[in-house]
């Protein structure tokens, strides 16, 4: 989790960042070890920061790592203990993840199966002929 950039230890306190704390981009597929909990909260901050079209161009590549419902209902769970901390700004982020979650996943579809595009390689050797 710390590796991952969403966990921070420091003189002898422990903490979990919060979706609204994390920053910069992040890749899953280029992730080496992506856990569950790193897939919630990093596409928490995502829908937040970029919406809900970025978090489904995402999905595809997450799923290949992680299981998505699982991801579903660990988001779940942090909304609701968001919500008994009284800490609305994390609970607002959390539900918004989750309450959109099926127009996510139906929009990843798309992104899934449109094909990507790639370089041909080409042959620059002669023909002897």
């Amino acid at each position: 989790l710390e590796r991952g950039g969403i966990f921070e230890a420091k003189g002898g306190k422990a903490r979990l960042l919060s979706p609204s704390h994390l920053e910069g981009a992040w890749d899953a597929a280029a992730d080496e070890r992506v856990s569950v909990w790193e897939a919630t909260v990093r596409l928490a901050a995502v829908m937040s920061k970029d919406g809900a079209d970025k978090v489904a161009e995402l999905l595809p590549s997450v799923q290949t790592r992680v299981n998505l419902d699982a991801v579903k209902e660990l988001g779940f769970l942090l909304f609701h203990e968001a919500e008994k901390k009284k800490d609305t700004k994390d609970a607002i982020l959390f539900n918004g993840l989750v309450s959109a979650w099926g127009d996510v996943t139906e929009q990843a579809r798309k992104y899934a199966s449109a094909p990507r595009s790639s370089q041909q390689a080409f042959d620059f050797d002669e023909d002897e002929d």
